[in-house]
């Protein structure tokens, strides 16, 4: 297809022999360059607009990082023992049993209660290039882009690690999230960190592509930071493989001032004088490891205890 600016220009010497002067004829040259141009610049943004429609599209594909998948998957199971109790590895997160989540016998009874009387919390999560689709949709695995030793988000979830996302109203994190945590703190301690779990406790979640799924329960898991121990509150959803989104609820709570350029952030209700260095994944992500003390990698401010901004207003 010829490009629409290309055309015939006008015809000189039928306009000559018309009687137009050279002055005419510049001014219509020019109009007819002006013309010309604004022709060019329409084809360019017409091809802008059909690359951002694409791109759009390709967002809303992969802001689903909840969904159900279609094909079977299958992931490592942790070994352990029939003597080995709900202290020492993964405990169920729906009923808090000595057993796996997937194995509950109460679960399907939690499923069937009603939700639409729950005040709906929000978790945005975008990630983009989650899985290679079948119908080859355009989403790029994101293995690929794993660069400069940066992991991608399914090695964090396996690492343990949260991602700090200030859109999730709580924190939220997919039921093979939360084991895979327990999963490692069993293996580095004999615990699994589990303190107690809320089968009552479900709020209702809105996802990025405008679905909305009923958590399984609420789990508090222990953490560490300068060698103190707490507890992190962890809603569970029984969907997916979607890593722990560390929530705006839960940083207000630590009194997080983040540096989002620098990737640091200082946790002014446990340590205002502690700056902690975070990990930033390929999708560029900011990461919290829940399996190790949070102040493993961090620095003493040089300036004495971090202010809060509204100091500064």
């Amino acid at each position: 297809m010829a490009r629409p600016w290309i055309c015939d220009g006008p015809d000189w010497a039928t306009l000559a022999q018309s009687g137009m002067n050279e002055e005419g004829m510049s001014i219509l040259n020019d109009a007819e360059d002006e013309a010309q141009q604004a022709l060019v610049q329409l084809d360019r943004n017409r091809r802008t607009l059909r690359e951002a429609r694409a791109k759009q599209h390709y967002v809303k594909m992969s802001r689903q990082y909840y969904r159900s998948s279609t094909r079977p998957t299958t992931r490592p199971r942790a070994q352990y023992s029939k003597e080995d109790g709900p202290a020492s590895n993964v405990a169920c997160l729906s009923c808090g049993g000595n057993h796996r989540t997937s194995q509950c016998p109460k679960k399907t009874a939690n499923h069937s209660t009603a939700a639409t009387a729950e005040t709906q919390e929000s978790a945005p999560f975008i990630c983009y290039a989650q899985e290679r689709a079948d119908n080859q949709t355009g989403l790029v695995a994101e293995e690929a882009l794993s660069a400069a030793g940066l992991v991608t988000t399914r090695e964090a979830v396996e690492q343990g690690k949260a991602i700090i996302d200030g859109g999730a109203t709580r924190t939220l994190g997919s039921v093979w999230a939360v084991e895979k945590v327990m999963e490692l703190n069993a293996e580095r301690s004999g615990d699994n960190g589990l303190c107690r779990v809320d089968g009552e406790d479900r709020p209702v979640f809105g996802f990025g592509n405008s679905s909305s799924d009923k958590c399984l329960s609420t789990a508090w898991l222990k953490i560490h930071a300068g060698g103190q121990p707490g507890q992190l509150k962890v809603h569970t959803l029984d969907k997916g493989q979607g890593p722990i989104l560390f929530s705006i609820e839960t940083l207000r709570t630590l009194g997080a001032v983040v540096d989002y350029e620098h990737d640091l952030v200082v946790f002014r209700h446990l340590d205002p004088s502690r700056v902690v260095e975070l990990e930033r994944s390929c999708t560029g992500h900011q990461l919290l490891p829940l399996t190790e003390d949070w102040f493993t990698k961090s620095k003493t401010s040089s300036t004495g205890p971090i202010p809060s901004l509204s100091t500064y207003i």
